[in-house]
């Protein structure tokens, strides 16, 4: 599962409301050799359907999970940033297909 947290209102909002299927391309661990035109990496590519968490505790919970990995030494703060920030904040969930 995918877990995405953005702002509740925009354009890219608008397109997952209208259709949730969704592609995600991501990139990490690149490798250059000085004095080659070339880089190696490690990727993925995952598709899938958006689904946008509504409850409270959904929300809640997924948020943990993403910060936790994440930020995991600054969970200090997070139920002060869920306090403050829940009601503005969309919280996304994927299952790749």
């Amino acid at each position: 599962m995918i877990i995405y947290d953005c702002a509740r209102a925009g354009k890219k909002i608008e397109l997952l409301r209208e259709n949730p299927r969704v592609c995600l391309s991501y990139a990490c661990k690149p490798r250059r050799e000085e004095y080659e035109f070339t880089a190696e990496y490690e990727s993925t590519v995952v598709f899938g359907s958006a689904i946008e968490l509504i409850n409270k505790d959904e929300k809640t919970d997924a948020l943990r999970e993403l910060c936790q990995r994440n930020t995991p030494t600054n969970m200090n703060a997070f139920d002060g940033a869920i306090e403050q920030s829940l009601a503005h904040t969309a919280v996304w969930k994927s299952k790749a297909i």
